[in-house]
């Protein structure tokens, strides 16, 4: 286990669990896999998912983002898949967008958004990696 993933597990789980967002080890396998089919282009290993969102309409999770123990991952509707290492992530936040959709900078660019969970839900989430990130990054 690495660092990083004891910090992700712990402060993930007091997060919100809810129809569109999930979290280790809570996550449903069918909708990991259909995600991991889903991000067709990256590489994912099932046992490295901490928290998957999903931004499908009917529930198959092929669309949405997910945190590993070293990447965060999306693929959105509108898009290509791609990712960011998360060591190398200085800053993240979410903007409201159009219509309520919840829009993802990671520094200071836009990266993907999402519409179909609350935007409230996707905040906590995004609010509770920024801090497991400042915490590890200040660590010796």
């Amino acid at each position: 286990m690495s660092v990083l993933r004891d910090l992700l597990i712990a402060g993930f789980g007091n997060v919100y669990h809810g129809p569109k967002i999930y979290t280790f080890p809570d996550i449903p396998s069918d909708k990991l896999n259909k995600a991991i089919d889903g991000y067709k282009k990256l590489y994912l290993n099932p046992e490295d998912v901490i928290v998957l969102v999903d931004d499908t309409v009917f529930g198959s999770a092929t669309d949405g983002f997910m945190i590993t123990d070293d990447y965060l991952y999306w693929n959105p509707s509108v898009g290509s898949a791609d990712y960011e290492l998360l060591t190398f992530i200085n800053s993240i936040e979410l903007k409201k967008g159009f219509l309520g959709s919840s829009n993802v900078y990671i520094d200071g660019e836009e990266k993907f958004s999402l519409s179909q969970p609350k935007y409230e839900h996707v905040q906590e989430v995004i609010v509770k990696l920024r801090e497991i990130l400042r915490k590890y990054h200040s660590l010796p």
